[in-house]
């Protein structure tokens, strides 16, 4: 199962009374490309005016009006399974044991008595892990742990809405890249900042996962800032300034190489003025030397 799948897994039917059956669910849990964006929690059991009592077997501590109150263990009709304490009828904290197939679930915390909130953590058999709050059967705010087949583990902590990620949060990734920023719908949207695991730094604003305009700080200290492609290939149109040179170019680009018409304004005092191609001074140009001398014509290659 993958991040996605799991996250929406972590959404379903949390603090809720169990359903008889929960389509949603079964949809979610069948997801393992990671497409499942809709986080499902769909409740088709007894109304929130109805107490716990309903749909199957209590044993353990009662009130004086024979209401589960204290220590007891309820067995639904359904196959979920809650151990823990119970308020005059309602759960009050303990242990939910999901009846999910393979997925293993089981939500561990308190249960608020008015079934606004709930705080606690999801727990699936692989390790992976939502902890934080719920309400009206969605996350809200909290942190999740991704942890795949192979051991390899993702994190996410942060602002949710609707069960999907959304306002400001910390996504660490398998691969030791992280993303600290603004989110909408499990996507990063706004302003945020992606340090890549080889050190690459990636600012400016995100749409729909991607940053097609920002600023890039590469290990060597060069600093590019314009036009991106796949985030962090150089397209379009841009800024870069060499750190160990000082040389800075202004131009076009295609595919992270200079192409186009383009400015290479060297440390020296001498600039070049005109086309490029795959990253080679070509076609129609001029150098303008320091001292006010001037070629102009053609080149190839970056020959003369």
């Amino acid at each position: 199962m993958s991040a996605s799948a799991a996250f929406d897994a972590a959404n379903d039917r949390v603090g809720k009374h169990p359903p008889d059956k929960d389509e949603n669910f079964a949809e979610a849990a069948s997801h393992d490309d990671g497409h499942q964006e809709e986080a499902s929690g769909k409740d088709e059991s007894a109304s929130d005016s109805e107490d716990d009592t309903n749909s199957g077997v209590y044993c353990g501590e009662y009130d004086r009006n024979g209401l589960p109150h204290g220590q007891g263990t309820k067995d639904y009709s359904n196959g979920d399974k809650f151990v823990g304490i119970w308020h005059h009828g309602r759960r009050k904290s303990g242990t939910l044991h999901y009846n999910d197939g393979n997925l293993g679930r089981k939500f561990v915390g308190d249960f608020d008595l008015n079934e606004d909130r709930v705080k606690g953590k999801v727990v699936f058999p692989s390790g992976s892990v939502f902890e934080g709050e719920f309400a009206e059967d969605r996350i809200v705010f909290g942190k999740f742990k991704y942890v795949d087949k192979s051991g390899g583990e993702e994190f996410y902590q942060g602002s949710f809405k609707g069960g999907h990620r959304n306002g400001h949060g910390t996504y660490i990734f398998e691969n030791g890249s992280v993303y600290v920023g603004n989110w909408a719908e499990n996507e990063q949207n706004g302003q945020g900042t992606m340090t890549r695991s080889n050190g690459v730094v990636m600012e400016g604003h995100w749409k729909d996962g991607e940053l097609s305009k920002g600023t890039v700080k590469y290990r060597n200290g060069d600093v590019y800032h314009g036009d991106l492609k796949d985030d962090v290939r150089r397209h379009g149109s841009g800024v870069y300034r060499y750190k160990f040179s000082g040389d800075t170019y202004v131009g076009g680009w295609s595919d992270g190489k200079q192409e186009g018409e383009g400015t290479m304004i060297y440390a020296n005092g001498a600039r070049y003025e005109g086309e490029w191609r795959g990253g080679s001074r070509h076609g129609q140009g001029k150098m303008i030397f320091k001292n006010a001398n001037v070629f102009e014509g053609e080149w190839e290659n970056d020959k003369e």
